[in-house]
């Protein structure tokens, strides 16, 4: 039986395949049993994790979405620093308590280490990439959706995990300068890190996320299959010459093999069909 979890606000998780499909696990919404993907509440009553697109995607990649909420887990006094600090280690804790009681409760242990896809929609890409800094070894991609900055200096494990930034060309609440400083810097690091700007779109009209899902699904479905290692138990480390080039300046794409921009103005891209809706995605105006 395929299964996807419903627990509070999303998350993504890759579960490795077991021989036996007869489990089922409690909360259970229909389908999956090897990715459950972790993401951060979209304000609007997490118009993401229901969204008909993304659950047609995860059926296709055998993904889980899990829907995860966090209220505040640090007092006033601890300061804007103290907070991050103490969300970092306590999210990703209780991201991976979650994920162990789920699998107790399901008789699903493989849950407990399955690799995850983050998504967070502003201050929860924070959240998220915090959260993957920490478990960077089972993060398969983190995804900013409108997010300002959100990668601090010292975060230099999420250099090595594929990130798609998306900004809004009419985000009054987001500060897309921080957003494009964070993805120059860790592209000048070699990251696989795609940027995108979404030109009409503002803060948190789920319209502009659902269109938003013609460059999500496609970067997202090739992430996934060059991370998986072929019997699932590990990632595979990610290649920008193996991928596609997106030039900010003109909108081409091209094989990264052949690029000869400098890499801070170019979005890295997992494939040619992620480098084409790039294109129509960053394109798009009214």
């Amino acid at each position: 039986m395929r299964q996807t979890h419903a627990l509070g606000q999303p998350c993504s998780v890759r579960p490795r395949r077991r021989h036996s499909r007869s489990d089922a696990c409690p909360t259970v919404r229909s389908r999956q049993d090897s990715t459950t993907s972790w993401a951060r509440s979209w304000q609007r009553r997490s118009t993401a994790y229901y969204d008909d697109d993304w659950r047609r995607a995860a059926e296709a990649l055998d993904l889980g979405l899990l829907l995860v909420t966090f209220s505040r887990i640090a007092g006033q006094d601890a300061g804007q620093e103290g907070q991050g600090a103490i969300a970092e280690r306590a999210g990703a804790d209780a991201v991976e308590l979650l994920l162990r009681r789920l699998g107790d409760e399901s008789s699903r242990p493989e849950l407990a280490t399955a690799p995850l896809i983050i998504w967070g929609h502003s201050a929860g890409g924070q959240l998220g990439s915090r959260i993957a800094s920490v478990l960077s070894q089972r993060t398969i991609a983190f995804i900013h959706y409108h997010t300002n900055g959100g990668v601090r200096e010292g975060q230099r494990a999420l250099y090595r995990i594929p990130a798609l930034l998306f900004v809004g060309g009419k985000d009054a609440a987001a500060d897309a300068g921080l957003a494009e400083g964070a993805w120059r810097a860790g592209r000048l690091a070699g990251a696989p890190w795609t940027f995108a700007t979404e030109p009409d779109a503002d803060h948190g009209n789920p319209a502009h996320l659902r269109q938003a899902n013609d460059l999500l699904i496609p970067w997202m479905t090739a992430v996934v299959r060059l991370r998986m290692s072929p019997d699932e138990a590990s990632l595979r480390p990610v290649s920008e010459r193996d991928g596609w080039a997106g030039q900010h300046r003109t909108r081409e794409v091209s094989p990264y093999a052949m690029l000869i921009e400098p890499r801070a103005d170019v979005s890295w891209l997992p494939d040619e069909a992620s480098a084409r809706a790039w294109q129509t995605v960053t394109g798009r105006r009214k």
